[in-house]
């Protein structure tokens, strides 16, 4: 899914802010294929007081990204950065600059790696993975990903997968209904759920706002639906 409007639910890259890089750098736009205008990477960064965040990062070919952060606290807050990259030599690293600051992750392993220094000066290295960009295969079998509903957004994006598809919900709203019954009136708008389905492709034509989408699915069983944490959060 390459549309910016969607990209509300994920979470902090750790900056490395006063940095200047001066290296050799290639052309962003030869990564990308004519199929794929964009790639999105994800990952889970945690942190010392047991919550962590979820960090989302998509590339587009015309050199702008867009990063969302979602904070897996109580509040479940979330942040948007956008700005410009470029890739150094031969792909083997990338350089991100947003209004205030300039940060760098190393490419590779189908990922973006970022490396820091804990308290007792040892390097930690965290990843973002890079997200399929293959159509996905719905039946019997029930698919996990985020769910999100709210003004004008009604979305589920399958784990390990940058696909965003608008979902269908039963007639009854039943899925509507459990969606807000789990976010409750205190979390921020599009505040994604964990959500395990059992979904099938609608034959309906995308029109309106499901055009901005990779597709138009149907709820056909509910199997679970939590808000997101991180004892429950995993993609594997």
């Amino acid at each position: 899914m390459c549309k910016s409007n969607i990209a509300v639910f994920f979470l902090v890259v750790l900056i490395i802010s006063g940095c200047k890089f001066n290296r050799e750098t290639d052309k962003s736009s030869e990564y990308f294929s004519d199929e794929n205008q964009c790639i999105l990477y994800r990952g889970f960064l945690p942190s010392s007081d047991g919550s962590g965040m979820i960090t989302s990062l998509k590339l587009n070919k015309d050199g702008s990204f867009e990063k969302s952060d979602l904070c897996l606290k109580s509040d479940y807050d979330y942040s948007i950065d956008t700005g410009s990259f470029v890739f150094g030599k031969n792909s083997s690293y990338i350089i991100l600059t947003s209004e205030n600051e300039t940060f760098e992750y190393e490419n590779k392993d189908n990922g973006l790696i970022f490396s820091v220094k804990d308290l007792s000066d040892s390097t930690i290295e965290y990843k973002l993975t890079e997200m399929s960009n293959c159509d996905i295969e719905f039946g019997e079998n029930p698919v996990q990903g985020f769910l999100v509903f709210g003004h004008e957004v009604s979305s589920f994006s399958p784990f390990n997968s940058s696909k965003v598809y608008w979902i269908n919900d039963f007639k009854d709203g039943k899925l509507t209904k459990l969606y807000y019954e789990k976010v409750g009136d205190k979390l921020p708008p599009y505040t994604p759920l964990k959500a395990n389905l059992v979904l099938r492709k609608s034959n309906a034509l995308k029109q309106g706002f499901t055009e901005e989408y990779d597709g138009i699915l149907d709820v056909k069983e509910i199997k679970s639906a939590e808000l997101i944490t991180a004892e429950n959060y995993t993609e594997k």
